[in-house]
């Protein structure tokens, strides 16, 4: 949806850049003139600006997602390419069970 977005605000910006030279005569005489030229400067201003939006929006999503996606084991198993959190995980259960067999409650 946000790609259709971006896609139509980009094409409403190149429509109002396109139909300046193609519009009649009598719209750029006098004060007209300044009148077209307004909206079609500010047609392409804020066409860009949903674009903008749009792709802030997007990369946005994106970046949360790739950031969100690991975690801190993760991203370390990723550097080191060392099966970081099996390690701990084995780590926790030998401290468990050594708590045990000296007589501690789990």
């Amino acid at each position: 949806m946000v790609l259709v977005q971006i896609v139509l605000w980009t094409l409403a910006g190149l429509f109002a850049v396109w139909i300046v030279p193609h519009l009649p005569g009598v719209l750029f005489m006098g004060w007209r003139f300044r009148f077209t030229l307004f909206a079609s400067a500010f047609c392409q201003w804020f066409a860009l600006l949903m674009v903008l939006q749009y792709f802030w929006t997007l990369i946005r999503v994106l970046g949360t997602v790739a950031i969100c996606s690991f975690s801190r084991d993760e991203a370390a198993m990723a550097a080191f390419r060392t099966p970081w959190h099996f390690t701990e995980t084995e780590r926790k259960i030998r401290i468990d069970q050594q708590e045990l067999g000296k007589g501690g409650s789990p």
